[in-house]
């Protein structure tokens, strides 16, 4: 019976020694301690006053509720472009490789173009001479008017010494100086100017007629040789492949030295992305769908980067549904 007692009594030893240890290793051995004190002393439990707490103002905060979904990340409408030639020819030169970043305006490759060089310098040489044909006319054309009125002007001259001479030589028939004969000459002289002074001005009335329609003709060559040469130079900047918009070049598909057609499609050797436009395509259970509304914040991840929170916004929510795995997805 002794040794059942001291066994018993050893045990209750190692228990307490256990208690202790835990309540020191959560931090409260010192306030047992105190009571326990306070218990053998005799003295009063010391009781919380309004001074030992503290008191804090309430704050209104968001409660966040997490729907979680997968998906797929794409590319936006437009944000892929297939970059080809608009004319034919042998690439020339190709400056982009895949993978570097281009900015919109920059060059991506050249095509052969000396024929278009050739036909753009034949152009230019055609639009200069109509050009010069047509400052000819305008400068020719007021010369001749001003010949012409300047032939009106002098038979205006003779009428005005015919008249005078008719007058006269009517006097001296009167009196019998001069005879009929002399003064019917005068007379038909006189109707031979005043017709010719009405030819003159028909004559300046036609040639005004003549310059103005020249003038025209002449002008709408010029505007067709400016617009042949436009045409040409059109046709030779198409040799000069540039990117339509900024991005990456993610595949390639012509080489230096290889000849490009184009017929009723622009044949495709460069394919440019913006990785700006991206999009998250997501699958969302019909019982949480009801939690996603349009232009709500989001964060994604990618299983390139599963530690890293991307920022989104909620674009559009398709009202179609999707049975996946027999589960109905939005």
């Amino acid at each position: 019976m002794k040794k059942v007692g001291k066994f018993l009594g050893f045990i209750v030893i190692i228990i307490c020694l256990g208690f202790v240890g835990l309540m020191a290793r959560e931090g409260k051995f010192s306030s047992v301690w105190s009571n326990v004190q306070g218990l053998f002393s005799g003295k009063k439990e010391n009781k919380l006053t309004f001074k030992d707490y503290d008191f804090k103002p309430v704050v209104r905060e968001d409660v966040f509720q997490k729907v979680l979904a997968t998906g797929t990340v794409s590319l936006k409408t437009g944000a892929e472009v297939k970059i080809g030639a608009r004319i034919s020819g042998q690439l020339e030169k190709l400056k982009v490789k895949i993978g570097d970043n281009i900015k919109a305006g920059d060059i991506i490759a050249t095509i052969e173009h000396e024929d278009l060089l050739a036909r753009v310098a034949q152009f230019s040489a055609d639009l200069k001479a109509e050009e010069a044909r047509l400052s000819k006319i305008k400068q020719e054309g007021p010369l001749k008017i001003n010949k012409l009125k300047a032939a009106l002007d002098e038979h205006n001259v003779q009428i005005s010494l015919a008249q005078k001479m008719l007058s006269r030589n009517q006097t001296l028939n009167e009196e019998g100086i001069v005879s009929e004969t002399v003064v019917d000459e005068v007379d038909e002289r006189l109707m031979v100017l005043n017709a010719q002074i009405s030819l003159a001005e028909e004559e300046i009335k036609l040639e005004e007629a003549r310059w103005k329609n020249d003038t025209r003709l002449q002008e709408a060559k010029v505007e067709k040789a400016q617009a042949n040469l436009l045409e040409e130079e059109t046709q030779l900047s198409y040799a000069t492949v540039t990117a339509p918009i900024d991005g990456v070049v993610a595949f390639i598909s012509t080489q230096e030295g290889e000849t490009v057609v184009a017929s009723m499609s622009a044949p495709t050797f460069v394919t440019l992305i913006d990785l700006k436009k991206l999009e998250v395509t997501a699958f969302v259970d019909e019982t949480d769908i009801g939690k996603i509304k349009e232009r709500q914040k989001v964060k994604f991840t990618v299983d390139a980067f599963p530690k890293k929170l991307f920022d989104a916004e909620v674009r559009e929510i398709r009202p179609k549904a999707v049975i996946k795995d027999n589960v109905v997805n939005y």
